[in-house]
């Protein structure tokens, strides 16, 4: 006990010793103080040295440097792709251009078929047509009996014209697409209005008409307020359709629009032709005589013939057999294209199902597969 008081006695007068040497002005700091004053030190030293050395830049300088050749990339990759479009594109235009001709020998209608008829001796035919155009023409047999002539160009098809009409052949064209006219419809013109008028009026106009057809109404045959116009196929279609009034009354133009109906020749009354562009022998509508319908005798009381079918009616009665049939195929060929493709309704049944007692389509096959 006496050694521990010794101790403690000792220690005493050492602190005694400490706190007499200590001044009584000085202030004392805790840890966390002195190492927040030596890094408060540190840092302005470091900021004077890099103010008086460089200069700061802000966030997007640097975000721009950083990204300068990502942005270089892009835009030699954009002129890559324009330069191979570029290139794509010359290539297909001078495709185009080197199709062109092409095409507009393609555009160029061909001339109408001609249609001979009553050949009993091919080779007449064969001789006279060989001799004039040189093997430049094609001839198809039809079912009928009929020979169906075929050229190329216009100059073939005059020709071809004319050896037939010098050989007195029997034969009938269609129009030519080459020289077709211009045809309109002239609306709401009083049906008094001759169409020699109409013609004379649009002549002195400047315009280049060749006719003006009055429509009539089917039962009655009374003439309608309503005209068909053929102009010249050099004619300017712009400058028809602003025609706004024919002698001081305002009418109204719109495109011709062809009728589905086959046509019917008024000179031998035979379908599928009209009368100018026939070279067969006349035929009578009423009595299907060898002579015009106009130079007829025949009475009310005499019943009709027709041509076609031999019936007791006019050739140009729509419900005749022959013109059914011949109707029915004009119908058939020109909605060949316009019918949807065909759905198959055929149901498949493996052998451990069961055949349904209703299918689930309308009209459906069902095939068994083993």
């Amino acid at each position: 006990m006496q050694e521990l008081r010794e101790e403690l006695n000792a220690l005493t007068e050492k602190n005694m010793q400490v706190n007499q040497q200590v001044p009584a002005n000085a202030n004392y700091f805790t840890d966390e103080d002195e190492l927040a004053e030596e890094l408060t030190g540190d840092n302005m030293q470091v900021n004077q040295q890099v103010t008086a050395s460089t200069e700061y830049h802000t966030d997007e300088d640097e975000l721009a440097k950083e990204t300068e050749w990502t942005v270089y990339h892009k835009k030699n990759a954009k002129k890559r792709k324009v330069e191979a479009s570029c290139s794509t594109t010359k290539q297909s235009t001078s495709a185009q251009h080197q199709q062109r001709p092409d095409q507009t020998a393609a555009k160029n209608p061909k001339p109408p078929p001609i249609i001979i008829y009553q050949v009993r001796d091919y080779d007449v035919v064969y001789k006279y047509l060989n001799t004039k155009l040189e093997q430049k023409c094609r001839i198809t047999l039809q079912n009928s009996g009929d020979l169906k002539l075929n050229v190329d160009t216009e100059e073939h098809y005059r020709m071809a014209s004319m050896m037939l009409n010098e050989a007195q052949f029997i034969w009938s064209t269609y129009e030519n697409k080459q020289t077709r006219p211009i045809r309109v419809i002239v609306k709401k013109l009083h049906s008094s209005c001759t169409p020699e008028q109409i013609v004379q009026e649009l002549r002195q106009k400047g315009y280049q008409i060749l006719d003006a057809v009055n429509i009539l109404k089917w039962n009655t045959k009374k003439p309608l307020p309503v005209l068909m116009l053929t102009f010249e196929r050099t004619e300017n279609i712009q400058k028809i359709y602003e025609i706004s009034a024919i002698r001081s009354m305002k009418v109204e133009v719109t495109p011709y629009r062809k009728t589905k109906l086959l046509p019917q020749c008024k000179n031998c009354q035979s379908w599928g032709h009209t009368k100018a562009y026939c070279h067969k022998d006349p035929r009578c509508v009423k009595c299907a005589g060898h002579h015009n319908t106009v130079s007829c005798t025949k009475t009310r009381e005499t019943p009709p013939k027709c041509y076609n079918c031999g019936e007791n009616h006019p050739a140009n009665y729509r419900g005749c057999i022959v013109a059914k049939e011949l109707q029915a195929l004009r119908n058939k060929a020109s909605n060949k294209l316009k019918l949807p493709p065909q759905r198959d309704n055929t149901v498949v049944i493996t052998r451990n199902e069961q055949i349904p007692t209703q299918p689930a389509t309308r009209g459906a096959v069902i095939r068994r597969c083993c």
